[in-house]
């Protein structure tokens, strides 16, 4: 089946111009790696010193990895409730306990009160959409005593924001065993080109490079990871402001709420019409994700397209309303 309006993939389709001239028009068939200079690009972007960066095909291999090591000493984790599954499902795997604290009391929360050597966090949140602030997020890094692992998945943030680099350094330095992931794959648009990369507090930069893979990133990943740093994450990231305007807009006028996030999805309310409305989609070849499994029974998460998939999903929307 041919999916006409992908609403359930969390990428970003608006950088594939900038991928495309890289693949095209630069040399990348050639040796030594690319990845120093990536590494390099990085660095200066985010203000922090190369070896605080760790480079992985992918940043899931790169989260697997790493939490496979810590399982070797570390045995209990905290997180937010409705944390991202996937680590969820890897701690379980490697038999690390976890713990939940509600996202409304995380601010007042009180760490020490909670048994816990490895603290996890990713905001924004996928597929809730709820979000730590940076400078919130640096405060609770700092409470955290310093033994405890602290890992922070920020893979979604540069959906919305370009997160400073003054950000950055106070949250490797607010602790120790601090490490942040982040991902070419969602909001630069090179999922099919999987790089993924951790920035480390000095005092466990060691433990994750321990994790990599002994060997390096595909040349035409890196270079178009270079490209896309250079000259398409800004306005990719402005398409997708004015399309979740559009997309918001349209859906409210339909007489649904909509919930936008700091992420690239938003949340509508469909009440009880969301089971229907669902399947009809899908008959469209439109596909979204209901949040039951989350406890949230009447919303889903649609990802933000271009026009013209989004478009084909509310004329779909428009049609399946009329006949229910």
């Amino acid at each position: 089946m041919i999916c006409k309006a992908n609403m359930l993939n969390n990428t970003l389709p608006f950088t594939i111009t900038t991928m495309n001239f890289a693949l095209c028009e630069k040399d990348f068939v050639t040796y030594p790696s690319l990845d120093t200079q990536l590494k390099a690009k990085l660095s200066e972007l985010l203000s922090v010193p190369d070896r605080s960066i760790s480079l992985s095909p992918g940043s899931t291999l790169l989260i697997k990895s790493f939490l496979h090591e810590l399982s070797r000493t570390h045995k209990s984790c905290l997180m937010l409730k409705g944390a991202y599954e996937l680590p969820r499902k890897i701690m379980k795997h490697f038999g690390i306990k976890q713990k939940f604290v509600d996202p409304m009391l995380f601010n007042s929360f009180n760490f020490d009160d909670a048994s816990f050597d490895i603290f996890w966090i990713d905001t924004p949140n996928n597929p809730t959409g709820y979000s730590v602030p940076p400078s919130s997020l640096v405060k609770v890094l700092a409470k955290l005593p310093q033994e405890v692992v602290k890992l922070v998945d920020l893979a979604s943030l540069d959906f919305r924001y370009e997160i400073s680099s003054q950000h950055i350094q106070q949250m490797i330095s607010s602790s120790s065993n601090v490490v942040i992931f982040k991902t070419f794959s969602k909001a630069f648009g090179l999922a099919g080109s999987p790089i993924g990369y951790a920035i480390c507090s000095n005092d466990i930069v060691e433990r994750v490079n321990n994790c990599l893979l002994p060997f390096s990133l595909p040349n035409s990943s890196v270079r178009a990871a270079l490209e896309v740093l250079e000259k398409g994450a800004k306005k990719a990231r402005l398409l997708m402001d004015s399309e979740t305007e559009y997309l918001a807009g349209q859906i409210e006028s339909l007489g649904f709420s909509v919930q936008t996030t700091d992420s690239n999805f938003i949340l509508v309310n469909f009440g009880n019409k969301l089971k229907n409305i669902g399947l009809s989609l899908a008959e469209h070849n439109i596909f979204i994700m209901p949040l039951s499994k989350y406890g949230i029974t009447d919303k889903a998460r649609i990802t933000i397209r271009n026009r013209k998939e989004n478009d084909y999903f509310l004329s779909s929307l428009k049609c399946i309303l009329q006949n229910l």
